[in-house]
């Protein structure tokens, strides 16, 4: 034992086997030796008191607040109703009116059945289980009103208490801000949901209820107004305030009362254009008291009002900014007026009074000193002689007719050719309506002049245009970007195309300097008039060049509007077309050379449209080709002249009309020898350039000419053309036109990595500009340039999805910066001092917003434009079409950056499936659309119709 021997073998006998063992009571202690307690034998705590220690809390207080909240408590509603969720108590229909309609023919029971029905107990229809209690049956079959009436009570107080809250809170903030114009209005909108549970009650099953819903609606108008009364008191000078009193007046006060009202804000801000807009608006546009004449008056009464003050009769008023071009608008607006009126020669002779006036006077009444009055006591005279005035043949202007003196005799009357088609008219027959219209319509486009001959001879009096009609409507401008703008803005009306590109800016020449700078003579001011135009569809071009379909088609049968009045668009004005052409040689006389320039390349634009709607409307070829000849040695004589020779706009117009006739070869020519001629300095894409834009859109037409010829022709010449010039437009600066070979591989990457440092140098541009300035416009337009000779490079050199990942970067790019704006919450409102200070930083925003969104315009332009030519280049580029969906997508977000870009819209129309075709298209949010988008809305159901 001593030895510690472990085997009974070592004890030799010492010990008996049985006893050689014994059994210890105690555990080994190492069985408690393990690394971590286990999880059974940790010690848990529970709190059974919630709160600070040493509080007298309760048992019965704690059990209660244990008890689970259900949905009918009191409490529970309150929480239901702090959501701006509305739930709408529905009655309970009784079910003891209805009949019991059966599927099946009833059979009567047998003695045994009805002994058995009798034994069992009775279920009615509410309990065919037997399983509800009395009260539940009384309340299935629409009994117990008790307890119905005492829930619908309860809610109606929660819901009171949660509308009558959120009032207070408004007041209570009103009355800390009485400055704060937006809360205000936002106030006077929650009426419109607060009246409901406030005021109104629960008079919805009274028989009386259409006249108490009448009644209620004129409460509410009248609540509303007292509100806007009380803050007009607190913020006399804010126009957005009476706007709004004068909008919700319309529904419940008279005409005459209205008129009142206007009379008064008219009298209180006579120098705020806008409220002269609202107004003029509202006498266009009010349907009860709509009069021509009326609404003639009150146009006269702005022009002569915004007159004195521009001439210093009015002096308790400061004339407003921008007073001319807001008295021309006010113009274009009357002239729109009477042409939708019937009277478009009272719109013409306006338009020539007005230049007459401003252009032609006599040396010795231009001075300041000589009053308006006297002017127009002299023109008065010029207008009765009926001498050739502005636009018309052998016209020579107000002041040579003075100086000359000589008698005018009135021509002959010529009826032959109108008469034989009103005798066509008549003799086709029908109804007495359909024959009117068409009489109508016919003088409509032959009677447009205001009538020159002898008075006596003129059988309809609406013809003549006496001068005192003309006179209140007359007025001066004093600068020439007015002058201009009044010139840009009257060609527009009658159908110029493109004038719209001209009136953002002007480029002026100063002495002394040789770049050209830009004034601004736009109407985005706040303070300018915002010309309304109510469109028909006599006014507007159906999607312009970008719906080509013969008369033949059906869908042009479909949407064929007559036109009524004369147009550029009906191959028959032809007298139309030479009065333009006449107004635009004649203003290009008057002007200097920089708006000459212009005025020239509005003229080459008409001979151009005029030419392409020659061949859609199918006139003879031999006809259609003397003309086509007449137009280019026409423009060849313009350019042969000094002034025009360098001029490369007019080059550009020049290559797009060759392009028209179908002459490609010749149209190429004409754009690279405008581009070797423009990039001759190697400077093609600095943007300190003069001509840097016009070399942008001459390369442009380059490029998109041999894109296409590509496609159709296959032969690889003209994909080769493209990277051959484009390349030696970015290394070198000069434009190389190449004779289809191959651009060096070396070359493609320097023009490249070239072009990637310039993106990326410029791409700033786009996400911060603050200044407006020549050379940021041309920043915003090279970068979109390297945007798209970037895809280009990619599609001819990678392929079609590396090309769209270049314009989808930068778009998203630009839209991570340019977001939509967040609606604004109760609390977000900034106070009056907040917004003061931060006008012109908002007002800084708001202008470079509106820059991003060109800009993504013309993006999407050219990314569509890639789309479709890469879908023509199969020979060159694998997968280059992409699917519907993605395609509807890209769309789809194009129009709602340029809601009216009438490509945007038709090439959406075209692609729409047949889901929306059936659900329609919501991605419109302006409150009024134009008719271009109305009617692409409806072209994809015209394109099913004519499908199926």
């Amino acid at each position: 034992m001593g030895s510690k021997s472990v085997f009974l073998e070592d004890l030799h006998g010492l010990v008996k086997p049985e006893r050689a063992f014994f059994l210890s009571a105690d555990g080994d202690r190492n069985n408690i030796a393990f690394p971590t307690t286990h999880h059974t034998q940790l010690a848990s705590y529970k709190t059974k008191v919630k709160g600070l220690l040493g509080s007298s809390v309760t048992k019965d207080k704690l059990k209660s607040n244990k008890k689970t909240l259900r949905y009918f408590k009191r409490v529970a509603l309150k929480m239901m109703y702090s959501d701006a969720t509305k739930v709408r108590t529905l009655p309970i229909e009784n079910s003891e009116g209805k009949e019991n309609h059966n599927g099946y023919i009833p059979v009567e029971l047998t003695y045994a059945e009805e002994a058995r029905a009798k034994n069992t107990t009775q279920h009615s229809e509410v309990n065919p289980l037997g399983i509800h209690d009395s009260t539940t049956q009384q309340y299935l079959m629409g009994l117990g009103n008790v307890r119905q009436e005492e829930s619908q009570q309860s809610s109606q107080k929660i819901e009171y208490e949660y509308w009558q809250n959120h009032s207070k809170k408004y007041n209570e903030r009103l009355g800390k801000e009485p400055g704060n114009v937006p809360l205000w209005l936002e106030f006077v909108r929650f009426q419109d949901e607060a009246y409901l549970y406030l005021f109104q009650g629960t008079d919805s099953n009274n028989k009386d209820s259409k006249k108490k819903h009448k009644r209620n609606r004129k409460a509410l108008a009248e609540r509303k107004i007292s509100i806007l009364d009380s803050a007009i008191k607190k913020n006399f000078r804010s126009l957005e305030l009476q706007f709004e009193r004068l909008e919700i007046g319309k529904d419940i006060w008279d005409d005459k009362k209205l008129k009142q009202e206007w009379g008064t804000l008219i009298f209180n801000f006579p120098n705020k254009i806008k409220v002269w807009h609202q107004y003029l608006i509202f006498m266009k546009t009010h349907f009860t008291s709509f009069n021509l004449s009326v609404v003639v008056q009150t146009f006269a009464k702005c022009t002569e009002r915004l007159q004195q003050m521009h001439s210093g009769v009015f002096l308790t008023h400061s004339p407003p900014p921008d007073l001319g071009r807001c008295l021309v608008d006010i113009a274009v607006q009357l002239a729109q007026i009477w042409r939708q009126g019937g009277h478009m020669e009272r719109s013409i002779a306006l338009f020539q009074a007005l230049v007459e006036l401003n252009f032609f006077s006599p040396k010795h009444l231009c001075t300041k000193d000589t009053p308006v009055e006297a002017r127009l006591a002299l023109f008065e005279a010029f207008w009765d002689s009926r001498a050739p005035r502005f636009g018309e043949e052998n016209a020579i202007g107000w002041a040579q007719v003075m100086e000359r003196k000589q008698k005018v005799e009135f021509p002959e009357v010529i009826l032959s050719g109108t008469q034989d088609e009103e005798d066509d008219i008549i003799s086709q027959g029908g109804t007495t309506s359909r024959l009117w219209l068409a009489l109508e319509t016919s003088r409509e486009r032959h009677h447009w002049l205001p009538w020159a001959q002898d008075p006596e001879d003129c059988e309809d009096p609406d013809r003549m245009v006496p001068f005192e009609e003309l006179s209140p409507h007359l007025f001066i401008l004093d600068s020439v970007d007015e002058r201009f703008y009044l010139v840009l803005q009257f060609l527009n009306f009658f159908g110029v195309p493109d004038t719209k590109t001209f009136t953002v800016s002007i480029p002026t020449v100063n002495k002394g300097q040789k770049k050209c700078n830009t004034t601004e003579i736009s109407t985005n001011n706040d303070n300018a008039f915002e010309p309304q135009i109510i469109e028909t569809l006599s006014d507007i071009d159906l999607f312009g060049s970008h719906f080509q379909l013969g008369k033949t088609h059906k869908i042009s049968e479909i949407l064929n509007f007559d036109t009524v009045g004369p147009s550029l668009l009906e191959d028959s004005c032809e007298e139309y077309y030479q009065f333009l052409c006449r107004l635009l040689q004649q203003a290009s006389n008057i002007f200097d050379q920089s708006y000459r320039n212009r005025i020239t390349v509005l003229y080459i634009k008409l001979l151009s449209k005029r030419y392409l709607i020659k061949k859609k409307n199918n006139t003879d070829k031999a006809r259609l080709k003397s003309f086509g000849k007449e137009l280019k040695k026409h423009i060849k004589n313009i350019l042969k002249s000094e002034e025009f020779r360098m001029y490369l706009p007019v080059y550009l117009e020049y290559g797009k009309i060759e392009e028209a006739m179908g002459h490609f070869d010749e149209a190429e020519n004409v754009y690279a020898t405008a581009l070797s001629v423009g990039t001759a300095s190697g400077n093609a894409l600095d943007i300190t350039n003069v001509d840097f834009p016009a070399v942008m859109d001459l390369y442009k037409s380059y490029v998109h000419l041999e894109m296409d010829r590509e496609g159709k022709l296959c032969d690889c010449k003209h994909s080769n053309n493209v990277m051959y010039s484009l390349c030696s437009l970015v290394i070198d600066g000069k434009f190389d036109a190449a004779d289809g070979s191959h651009a060096p591989g070396g070359n493609v990457l320097k023009a490249k990595k070239k072009l990637n440092e310039l993106l990326e140098f410029y791409s700033d541009s786009i996400a911060f500009n603050c200044d407006s300035h020549v050379p940021k416009d041309n920043e915003k337009l090279l970068t979109g340039k390297l945007v798209v000779f970037i895809a280009i490079l990619q599609l001819l050199t990678v392929g079609f999805k590396p090309a769209c990942i270049v314009f989808e970067t930068i778009i998203d790019k630009i839209k991570g910066i340019c977001k939509d704006p967040i609606p604004h919450k109760l609390e977000d409102i900034a106070l009056p001092s907040e917004s003061a200070i931060t006008t012109p930083i908002m007002e800084e925003k708001r202008k470079n917003k509106g820059d991003k969104l060109k800009i993504l315009e013309s993006l999407y332009e050219d990314y569509l434009w890639l789309i479709e030519v890469s879908s023509q280049l199969g020979h060159l580029v694998r997968d280059g079409t992409m699917s519907p969906v993605s395609l509807r997508a890209i769309l789809t977000s194009a129009v709602q950056v340029a809601p009216e870009n009438q490509r945007f819209l038709l090439v959406l129309a075209q692609n729409q499936g047949w889901r929306d075709l059936l659900g329609g298209l919501e991605i419109h949010s302006q409150r009024s659309s134009s008719i271009v988008v109305l009617v692409s809305q409806i072209l994809p159901h015209v394109q099913r119709t004519v499908t199926l």
